[in-house]
């Protein structure tokens, strides 16, 4: 889960720390403690919003259904996420691969090595071999998901829905009606319009 960042500028408090790290400014007990207390201050709101920021959130609340505008939405929201993966991955070449490379080594298996040199990836596109490779999966891509759209089988999808599910911040039912007919039908039926493209 991404962590929020703090918006507050904290430049005039790291002056009044500066400031009253620094004996020369002042010898005098009072004024010193006077200057202290704006600064110790600015520390507690700091402490207070870093602790909430760190608090655990609260589970939102078990749904056994969505409204239309909440389908609509989370299928706009997949379908957008599909065709940006496809376009970057067409498009993106030595930079896209060496980034993926770099996710697997920060993730899954920080010895990770490519089976051929990054230097032989285009800069930008694909080759034609790999552009046939690609072929050839998406066909199978697509025969796989049609054919879990024609079983009624959302066990093909249901990792990308629980990421859905997540991203939009429902807790929905996962033997509710919505959860199997709605959401596993239409994200099924998005999967394979990708696939056909």
């Amino acid at each position: 889960m991404p962590s929020k960042r703090c918006r507050r500028d904290f430049r005039p408090l790291l002056r009044a720390i500066s400031a009253m790290a620094n004996p020369n400014r002042t010898k005098d007990l009072r004024t010193a403690n006077v200057r202290a207390k704006p600064v110790l201050a600015g520390f507690d709101r700091v402490l207070r919003e870093a602790a909430a920021l760190q608090a655990p959130k609260s589970t939102p609340a078990l749904r056994t259904s969505l409204n239309a505008a909440e389908i609509a939405r989370m299928s706009e929201a997949l379908y957008g996420k599909l065709l940006a993966d496809d376009e970057a991955s067409r498009f993106g070449g030595r930079a896209r691969v060496a980034e993926g490379v770099e996710w697997i080594r920060r993730n899954e298996n920080p010895d990770f090595q490519l089976p051929y040199p990054i230097e032989s990836v285009r800069e930008h596109g694909w080759h034609p071999e790999i552009l046939a490779i690609q072929r050839e999966h998406m066909v199978h891509e697509l025969a796989t998901m049609q054919e879990a759209l024609a079983l009624g089988d959302i066990t093909a999808v249901e990792d990308d829905v629980a990421l859905l599910l997540a991203d939009f911040e429902i807790n929905l039912d996962r033997k509710s009606v919505a959860y199997r007919e709605n959401l596993g039908r239409r994200h099924c039926g998005h999967t394979c319009g990708r696939c056909k493209q």
